[in-house]
């Protein structure tokens, strides 16, 4: 309780706390942020945080941004061109009557940038020439702002549809009500979801 009391003391007016960390931690903290030769990263599966040699993240990156099948080199700034059809198309809802002002103002995205490539990677797949798993930060994106309120406006109506599944908790219920002589693949499959939970965060 003593510990307790002097951590709410320790809060100043501003609502900052002092940082529980040593200088030693805090020291190491700011080292690996501002070491260039490495990046840190959060593994493509599990909770585990791995620090990759930032030439070998770079290579891995260059091996997935150059395959022409993926991926087509622009030759100048899209940014203009999308800006100008998204606010076309909302503009032309709007005068439909199918969006009011505000809704417009907050579904267009003000300084839209375009996504941001980046890797995790994949250890579960090796540990020597780890390959990584390519994401598209799309935060700050024309359409963020679009996909937000799509998604609020059909949360509702998902909860209406069979296959819906809420979390792992609710998958895990639904999985219990087969029979082990129903299907032998299903049971397989929940025997090992089972197996793999049992040393799982969500067991914890």
């Amino acid at each position: 309780m003593k510990v307790a009391e002097n951590s709410i003391m320790e809060i100043t007016e501003d609502g900052k706390i002092f940082s529980n960390l040593s200088k030693e931690e805090k020291q190491a903290l700011n080292d690996l942020k501002n070491d260039k030769t490495i990046v840190i990263k959060s593994a493509d599966k599990g909770s585990a945080v791995i620090v990759w040699d930032r030439d070998d993240y770079c290579k891995e990156a260059d091996s997935q941004l150059l395959n022409k099948e993926v991926y087509v080199k622009i030759e100048s700034d899209p940014i203009p061109q999308l800006t100008k059809e998204i606010e076309e198309c909302l503009e032309k809802i709007e005068k439909r009557g199918d969006l009011d002002s505000t809704t417009l103002k907050f579904l267009k995205v003000e300084e839209a940038k375009l996504g941001r490539f980046y890797l995790q990677p994949k250890i579960h797949k090796r540990m020597d020439s780890v390959p990584g798993r390519p994401v598209i930060s799309n935060s700050g994106y024309f359409t963020e702002n679009i996909s937000s309120f799509l998604d609020h406006h059909l949360q509702p109506l998902t909860k209406n549809v069979k296959s819906y599944i809420q979390d792992t908790k609710q998958f895990l219920n639904k999985l219990n009500h087969f029979h082990k002589t129903q299907f032998l693949v299903q049971w397989t499959l929940w025997d090992y979801i089972q197996t793999f939970l049992m040393n799982s965060d969500f067991q914890r």
